[in-house]
């Protein structure tokens, strides 16, 4: 019996299969018949956008199709706390983390729950990890990593007494550096998301047990689950062969091992590239997937270094825009670095980007509060901008952490000459 059509629930919502539905009876894409296999009943609508293999838009349609032709059937949730308390990953929903608060640390009851929440959802497809669309394109990608890696940086409670969420906050960091290392690399970024469109790897059955005369033990047969039949067999239609799968994890490991040498070697450059092959040939294991994010950091800090020295140099209008983007990407592994965020500062003040050089300097300020070079230069940025009065607290502040600097005072004298255009 057929449905009438009717629109896409809530995102919190599962769709699940119909009974009694014929999965030959329909012609389904490779890509179609991968999203029907992940339709269990228990996987939300906003997962199966992120993990369909096809545009969200698409998975919309074809389940407003499956709808109507009786194959698929929703049923709403028996509430949102539920909902949300089984999938954090869904948005707008509150993980219970009320177990993990800790007395005594530096961190405030509502830092501790940010924290807790975004610890509990880090299996979370990257895309979702990091708050984009699966279409983003490498700006809203960098964008995005940027806005995390602030606020869930270790070095952003530097002198702060942690106490257990020290830890919790170098693993979520470490995994937003992975989220964002492999989508933002154009050929780790393919094979993630070609992975989604194809079944995981098997799992290993498990050894059959055998009595006291070496026959293998016979198991009641378990009740016959039509639907759920169907499903498996859908299932494992879209799976890799084993043999196949064997030689690819098998040079998956041959490239990882690679990549482990070339990383000894301080090659990070090869084993990045070693570490890309072994995603291509096993883009299912975790780490590999760690190890890039890793390797791809030590690729960037040494640019990053290399570049502190080099900005030093006097630079033309095109080489300053190519330092400027070099700033903003070693930022996103230390964004909390005030040496970096107060060159950037200043050679954003120098392109004339003063919102973001507004940024840099802020952040230079929040890291090392002693220092009167970085009020200084914040008060510069606030005058250009005319923002008067923020600038003299800016080079208030300068003068008294160093009350003789001549730089300041030099730079207060002509803010006094200025008038607010605000």
């Amino acid at each position: 019996m057929r449905t009438a059509a009717q629109p896409v629930p809530e995102q919190q919502q599962k769709p699940q299969l119909s009974s009694g539905w014929d999965p030959s009876s329909f012609q389904l894409t490779p890509a179609e018949g991968f999203l029907l296999s992940r339709i269990d009943g228990q996987t939300p609508l906003e997962q199966l956008r992120l993990i369909g293999g096809i545009p969200p838009e698409e998975v919309d349609r074809c389940l407003e199709r499956w709808v109507t032709d009786g194959i698929v059937v929703f049923e709403a949730p028996e509430s949102s706390g539920d909902a949300g308390a089984a999938n954090p990953e869904v948005s707008g929903t509150t993980v219970d983390v009320s177990d993990g608060f800790e007395t005594g640390t530096d961190l405030s009851r509502d830092e501790q729950q940010r924290i807790l929440e975004f610890e509990a959802s880090l299996d979370r497809p990257y895309y979702a990890l990091l708050g984009i669309e699966a279409s983003a394109d490498t700006r809203a990608i960098k964008r995005a990593y940027f806005k995390l890696s602030r606020e869930f940086h270790p070095d952003r409670h530097f002198g702060r007494n942690l106490g257990s969420f020290a830890p919790r906050l170098e693993t979520i960091f470490m995994k937003i550096v992975e989220a964002y290392e492999l989508l933002s690399d154009p050929a780790t970024r393919a094979e993630i998301e070609r992975s989604m469109s194809q079944a995981p790897p098997p799992e290993t059955p498990p050894e059959p047990t055998c009595d006291a005369a070496g026959q293998a033990a016979a198991s009641p047969e378990p009740p016959v689950d039509t639907k759920r039949a169907a499903l498996d067999r859908l299932r494992r239609h879209f799976r890799i062969p084993e043999e196949v799968l064997a030689e690819r994890r098998f040079r998956a490991k041959q490239f990882h091992q690679s990549a482990k040498a070339s990383a000894h070697r301080g090659n990070w450059k090869e084993a990045g590239a070693s570490i890309r092959l072994a995603i291509a040939f096993d883009p299912w294991d975790d780490e590999y997937k760690r190890s890039f994010a890793e390797v791809q950091a030590r690729v960037h800090q040494v640019r990053a270094t290399e570049l502190l020295t080099e900005a030093d140099a006097s630079l033309d209008a095109k080489s300053q825009q190519d330092a400027m983007r070099m700033y903003e990407e070693a930022l996103s592994y230390r964004p909390c670095d005030p040496e970096i965020n107060a060159k950037a500062a200043s050679l954003a003040l120098d392109l004339g980007e003063f919102e973001a050089a507004r940024e840099y300097a802020d952040a230079a300020c929040n890291a090392q509060p002693a220092c009167a070079e970085h009020y200084r230069t914040l008060g510069k940025i606030l005058r250009r901008m005319g923002l008067r009065e923020k600038a003299r607290e800016a080079l208030n502040q300068s003068l008294t952490i160093a009350p003789g600097d001549v730089e300041t005072k030099s730079e207060m004298a002509a803010l006094m000459r200025t008038r607010s255009v605000r």
